[in-house]
């Protein structure tokens, strides 16, 4: 400590100024290394989960155009409408399918995968082409014919939009 007092001012402000100084470096050493960190946590996500999120968002989607053309299936008398619908639901079967099938590729952990194999196991036993003969009548019918016309009206949602975009698109 005495050594400290017995400098000259000059040389104890270039003194201060090299800890402080040194002290930054270091700072900034740090900050590099913990950036890199965060990079790499960020590029798993844009790489790994977000596609996979984006292909179980889609297959939701599938599935849910799926019920509604059941339910169309159910409600509908006119023959001509119903092979129509006929076609579609088997459609929609085969895209749903796909989906799912393409998401088998983004999957990353073992978890994931049980819940692939049930989610494979289940559709399984979806038949394609085959239908239940339900007749559906009375303000039953009316309710679901309005409800199933404004959801077929709706288009799919786009939740990764363009580039350069940055809102959600329907």
């Amino acid at each position: 400590m005495i050594m400290f007092t017995n400098m000259k001012l000059a040389t104890k402000l270039f003194g201060s100024f090299v800890v402080v100084l040194a002290l930054m470096i270091g700072v900034g050493v740090y900050s590099i290394t913990q950036l890199a960190s965060v990079n790499e946590s960020t590029m798993d996500i844009a790489t790994n989960w977000l596609p996979s999120v984006k292909t179980a968002i889609s297959a939701k989607s599938s599935l849910n155009r799926v019920r509604t053309w059941e339910y169309r299936l159910i409600l509908e008398t006119d023959e001509t409408t119903m092979a129509s619908v006929k076609k579609d639901l088997d459609q929609g079967i085969v895209d749903f399918k796909a989906t799912v099938q393409s998401y088998e590729k983004l999957i990353t952990n073992s978890e994931d995968r049980q819940i692939y194999a049930t989610i494979v196991a289940g559709m399984a036993v979806i038949p394609a082409g085959k239908f239940c003969n339900v007749t559906v009548t009375g303000p039953v019918k009316a309710g679901l014919r309005s409800t199933i016309a404004f959801i077929v009206r709706v288009p799919p949602l786009e939740i990764f939009p363009a580039a350069g975009s940055s809102f959600i698109v329907m």
